[in-house]
């Protein structure tokens, strides 16, 4: 089985620990809270406990390491690119139909050869663009899940929480342009991919991180969604343009029959890059929407939601 509550219940204890550190909060143990309930859902849990009873990130990486150990990529973020491409490892091996049965979403997807994807389309000259953006994700799906064919997909405008309702309901098969926010990720019952866009910083607001959604009892399909999410990367990273598509690697993870998806997903968008300049030309530097090439950039900031948690536990 896929623990994925616990794995995103540890995720956000990582996101308190940085968190901790940008806010200056440190281990104070008259803080420290003996007891909490979970009556409310796991956002409920006392994340400041983290730091509170342990330390920040930068504290606890004092505690074991020198300072000078600590690489780039391990510090907090401050506004340049911040995909970065994990590496694929060995993911073209051999691959068994049982690969693709496990997959139950994927097999059930093929057989009604339609992807049903929610957009979720707020209004504004900067969210039109963004709602383009996520169609041509969700059209990038499409063509790596039925060989190529873009166009087989049933496209549904919808409020954040209409698309949550109708994907937990079997309505839809994912949503495109879900916010990652605490609530949202620890208590629907949803899976945030890796996120495709990253608004900028307003005041008074977190960061914004957009990215597919997908059901948490669904643990082989967020899989592949986020590979998908994770090949635009993986082909800017490696020079591979839309019309190279075909050198992208083969995947069997998935089962035979999605051992081109990657290939027909790129010859589909094009790279990250390709693909966010259709939407976004004006983004010049792109900031935190730029790739993080050989491990350049810091990588660590807190997802939206753990800053109103803290204040509330304070």
């Amino acid at each position: 089985t896929h623990d994925t509550e616990w794995s995103d219940i540890m995720n956000w204890v990582i996101y308190s620990l940085i968190y901790g550190e940008i806010q200056g909060l440190q281990q104070d143990l008259t803080r420290c809270q003996q007891s909490f309930s979970t009556r409310e859902g796991y956002s409920a849990l006392p994340f400041a406990n983290a730091v509170y009873c342990v330390g920040n990130y930068g504290e606890i990486l004092s505690r074991d390491f020198d300072d000078a150990i600590r690489s780039e990529i391990n510090e907090i973020n401050k506004g340049t690119g911040m995909h970065y491409c994990i590496p694929f490892g060995e993911i073209g091996g051999p691959g068994t139909e049982d690969d693709m049965f496990l997959n139950t979403t994927l097999v059930s997807i093929q057989a009604t050869s339609e992807l049903r994807c929610g957009v979720i389309a707020p209004d504004g000259v900067f969210e039109r663009n963004l709602t383009k953006f996520g169609l041509d994700y969700c059209r990038t799906m499409a063509a790596a899940i039925f060989y190529g064919k873009s166009d087989a997909v049933e496209i549904f405008f919808e409020s954040d929480e209409q698309a949550y309702t109708a994907l937990l309901a079997r309505d839809l098969d994912v949503v495109v342009g879900g916010k990652i926010d605490m609530v949202n990720d620890l208590d629907l019952g949803l899976t945030f991919s890796t996120p495709y866009f990253i608004s900028d910083q307003l005041e008074f607001q977190d960061v914004g991180f957009y990215s597919f959604v997908t059901r948490k009892d669904d643990f082989m399909f967020s899989l592949f969604v986020d590979t998908i999410v994770l090949s635009t990367f993986y082909a800017y990273d490696n020079g591979i343009a839309k019309e190279e598509g075909f050198e992208m690697p083969l995947i069997s993870i998935f089962g035979p029959d999605m051992l081109w998806a990657l290939r027909d997903a790129i010859s589909f968008s094009g790279n990250y890059v390709e693909l966010f300049r259709q939407h976004f030309p004006q983004y010049h530097p792109p900031g935190r929407n730029g790739l993080n090439k050989d491990s350049a950039n810091p990588q660590f900031l807190p997802r939206p939601g753990i800053s109103s948690h803290f204040n509330r536990l304070l």
